[in-house]
């Protein structure tokens, strides 16, 4: 699907999309009339399968990214929320922002991307969750059908580190 047609493509069949990051995972919901459940079963798995990352699109969304960068940093609860999380983690991820460093973020390539994706867009690292009006052995087969060629890669085990005992005070 090319650029923006899949936003158009859900909003045609009456539904509405979108999609959040936290730390440890990021979440697409796709909401659409049950009697578009095929429809909208394409679309997320033409997304998680077949993403193309164009590398003018990838330039274009870098853009974005920044302008939400700045957001993230305009915030007051935001830099609050970064300052608590410096503090309560001294060696965890957690400790970096979701939205990361733009000095960081400048130097992902296209092609690091692409392959981040490939990855960690696994059968065995995705959860697909459905719910409302369908019914299981209806539904099943479908999901089984669109995702036959999507196969499971090794699983890269995080080392995250752990973090020290706190044995005072920290502000």
């Amino acid at each position: 699907r090319p650029v923006g047609a899949i936003a158009k493509e859900v909003k045609a069949l009456g539904g509405t999309i979108n999609a959040s990051t936290s730390f440890d995972y990021t979440i697409y919901t796709l909401n659409l009339p049950s009697v578009n459940f095929a429809q909208g079963l394409d679309i997320i798995a033409d997304m998680v399968t077949n993403s193309a990352f164009d590398p003018a699109q990838v330039e274009k969304e870098r853009e974005v990214i920044h302008g939400e960068m700045r957001l993230y940093h305009d915030r007051p609860d935001r830099r609050l929320s970064d300052m608590v999380f410096r503090n309560v983690y001294i060696r965890h991820p957690y400790r970096h922002p979701i939205i990361g460093y733009p000095s960081l973020f400048d130097g992902i390539t296209r092609e690091g991307l692409y392959a981040y994706y490939k990855s960690q867009y696994i059968p065995n690292n995705i959860i697909l969750s459905v719910a409302g009006p369908v019914r299981s052995p209806e539904v099943l087969p479908l999901i089984k059908e669109a995702f036959k060629d999507f196969k499971q890669k090794a699983y890269l085990e995080r080392n995250t580190p752990q973090e020290p005992p706190q044995i005072a005070e920290r502000r």
